[in-house]
């Protein structure tokens, strides 16, 4: 099953079922109304669905088996999909992807002026890192943009960047799991657009505290289109493609994960309690970043991430006024961009 998180008539958002055959949305809660006469609370949202555990998506599947079309609105209106939880309990992005921090080193080295065995140096030292243990920091989870938003740009940034990542949305309560135990802590998975800009990142990550700015402003947590469940996605071997503009910058798959969502989730139980709702991410999939090729975002850029199984994830970046870029964000150099 696949929920969405809408807007139908009205302000209030509503819980939804993609109904693909019929190109539409089911609102889970009025056709439930309609077979027992009652609401049921786990389709207040897709919060309280996760947390209902098999009794709400028993009754899902109930709803989906034979929808009645006032239950139902045509998916694709502009603005109808909010992101799927619009305020996560908790989001942790990682790293996963060793392709990606080869890509992110040598461009950040580059960036940077560093000699060649400067930058081989510290690639290696990052490597060893990521090959000992999983690494991750938490997101702003009060700036989460849904699917066809429109995201402006700090005004002090003019390195604006995408990243395409795979995200696990935690089910059940756990702590203290093995790998072999992760998938039944799942409830599904969802496209995640990590937008950074880069020139606040490099001093962020040097002051040692962690990104912040760069990648907390309002809207820069892409998240959407539908939180698709397990049992029907397959996330050990889903192709992921990122597009801007149309054109296709990155073309690869969630199989080349080095670290795997078994070994990520197990880890970071140890000690710690994850609870239903949190947002655990793969990190940028190897190719899944412009700073990898030196390509940045320009003011009224659409970008497009797309996970087979998923859906697209498409979001239009816009310059903030008062900065000054109003024509366009678009590096001209790389000598500004301190990438990590």
């Amino acid at each position: 099953m696949k929920f969405v998180t809408y807007i139908d008539g009205g302000d209030r958002p509503k819980l939804g079922a993609l109904v693909e055959r019929l190109g539409s949305i089911l609102d889970l809660q009025s056709a439930y109304r309609r077979l027992t006469g009652d609401s049921l609370p786990a389709f207040a949202s897709l919060q309280a669905l996760i947390e209902a555990g098999e009794e709400g998506l028993s009754a899902a599947r109930a709803a989906l088996l034979d929808p009645d079309e006032r239950d139902l609105s045509p998916a694709g209106r502009p603005g109808q999909l909010l992101a799927p939880l619009p305020q996560p309990q908790q989001i942790r992005d990682c790293l996963c992807f060793e392709a990606h921090l080869i890509g992110a080193a040598d461009s950040g080295a580059k960036a940077l002026g560093m000699s060649e065995a400067e930058a081989e140096e510290r690639k290696q030292v990052m490597l060893a890192n990521m090959r000992a243990r999983p690494y991750w920091y938490k997101a702003n989870r009060f700036s989460v943009s849904g699917h066809e938003s429109i995201v402006t740009w700090p005004g002090d940034s003019r390195f604006w960047d995408y990243e395409l990542e795979l995200g696990a949305v935690m089910g059940k309560r756990c702590r203290n799991v093995t790998p072999a135990e992760v998938p039944e802590y799942i409830f599904g998975f969802t496209i995640f657009n990590d937008f950074t800009a880069r020139d606040l990142q490099g001093p962020e990550m040097q002051m040692g505290f962690g990104v912040s700015r760069s990648k907390d402003f309002d809207g820069g947590n892409g998240l959407g289109p539908c939180v698709v469940t397990i049992d029907e996605f397959d996330f050990r071997n889903a192709r992921m493609v990122a597009r801007v503009n149309g054109e296709v910058r990155c073309d690869n798959n969630s199989n080349t994960m080095t670290t795997s969502f078994e070994e990520l989730i197990s880890y970071i139980s140890q000690g710690e309690t994850i609870h239903p709702g949190e947002i655990i991410l793969s990190g940028t999939v190897g190719g899944g970043c412009g700073m990898e090729f030196g390509k940045f975002l320009a003011s009224g850029d659409v970008v497009e991430l797309e996970i087979a199984g998923i859906g697209t994830l498409k979001h239009t970046v816009v310059a903030h006024p008062p900065s000054g870029l109003e024509g366009g964000g678009r590096a001209q150099s790389n000598d500004d961009a301190r990438a990590v």
